[in-house]
């Protein structure tokens, strides 16, 4: 990693934290990531994983029709600052998006967004099941909810938005005690 992918300091607006920040090293995933602006709690990141074809780009670019912001495709930046996990893209592929067809395309990108959830986008949606557990997945420490998602469905935009909410309320430590 270049000096260039020193990711900069999280965003003032993210909660502090008690826990010590973590000596873990930043680090690129195949990932694209997405967020949404919360009315309570400002940008919510989403980490699309998956393989290469899958159609995490894909998703992104019919997120960001739809109100969310790209924040990086294909590899994602990601690092601990205290008890959260956070990401943007690398410098060499910061507001660049891959549109299958037409080519690497700029975007209006988010630069860094706390990352709340994860999602596996499977090849075939028949590999869902119907009523799904949770998942939680270790992240450089940070555990986060995940769930698959067949991201070439027409609804992923609308289910992902919808898994967002559904993890910001079962797992978002300010919303424990109403649940």
């Amino acid at each position: 990693m270049s000096d260039d992918d020193t990711p900069s300091s999280p965003p003032s607006s993210s909660p502090p934290s008690s826990s010590p920040p973590s000596s873990a090293a930043p680090t690129v995933l195949h990932a694209t990531t997405v967020a949404r602006r919360s009315a309570s709690a400002g940008w919510r990141g989403v980490l699309l994983q998956g393989r290469s074809g899958v159609g995490k780009s894909d998703l992104a670019l019919r997120a960001a029709t739809a109100d969310w912001r790209i924040v990086a495709d294909d590899r994602s930046l990601v690092f601990r600052s205290g008890a959260g996990l956070f990401a943007r893209a690398p410098k060499t592929i910061a507001g660049l998006v891959e549109a299958r067809g037409l080519g690497v395309l700029p975007i209006r990108r988010l630069e860094v967004v706390q990352v709340v959830l994860v999602i596996d986008c499977v090849e075939q949606a028949n590999r869902l099941e119907r009523v799904p557990e949770w998942d939680m997945v270790e992240i450089l420490g940070v555990c986060l909810p995940s769930i698959g998602l067949f991201a070439r469905e027409a609804s992923a935009v609308a289910k992902l938005g919808m898994a967002l909410d559904v993890a910001e309320r079962r797992f978002d430590s300010r919303f424990q005690e109403r649940i």
